[in-house]
């Protein structure tokens, strides 16, 4: 009985929540802002992020992370396919090393954002599941 009612208490529920659909919040980022990540970057390098989103009022790390490799990181070139060149075997070796830390694989594996090598990580489990599957069936 003690255990049911520490659960209540933890804000455990019946479920009815776990159905709502998550709320996505665009996340709008001015000039302004956008001047203030490059200097923090420049001050505190791309190892810092914790520090850098500290100078903003409502931008987490997360944030502030993407907005830098996703549009103002002008060393990162888009769409430039690397991500796919890279060695399936690299990609698991490192996820094995490092489990799922998107961004110390990233940094790895030079070519892409934490959440784009973590994409090319599912794709590449998905076709060797897919493969596994048809030999077994040979």
């Amino acid at each position: 009985m003690l255990h049911q009612n520490m659960k209540k208490k933890a804000g455990t529920t019946n479920g009815s929540e776990a159905s709502k659909p998550k709320e996505r919040h665009i996340v709008s980022w001015s000039q302004e802002e956008d001047d203030i990540l490059r200097e923090q970057i420049r001050v505190h390098g791309t190892d810092n992020w914790t520090i850098i989103a500290s100078k903003f009022k409502d931008k987490t790390t997360r944030q502030c992370r993407r907005r830098w490799f996703t549009y103002l990181n002008s060393d990162f070139k888009r769409g430039d396919g690397l991500l796919k060149k890279i060695c399936s075997y690299s990609l698991c070796e490192a996820q094995r090393i490092f489990g799922n830390r998107w961004t110390e694989i990233a940094k790895v594996i030079s070519g892409g954002t934490d959440n784009a090598v973590k994409n090319r990580f599912t794709t590449l489990c998905k076709k060797r599941v897919k493969n596994e599957a048809l030999a077994k069936k040979q």
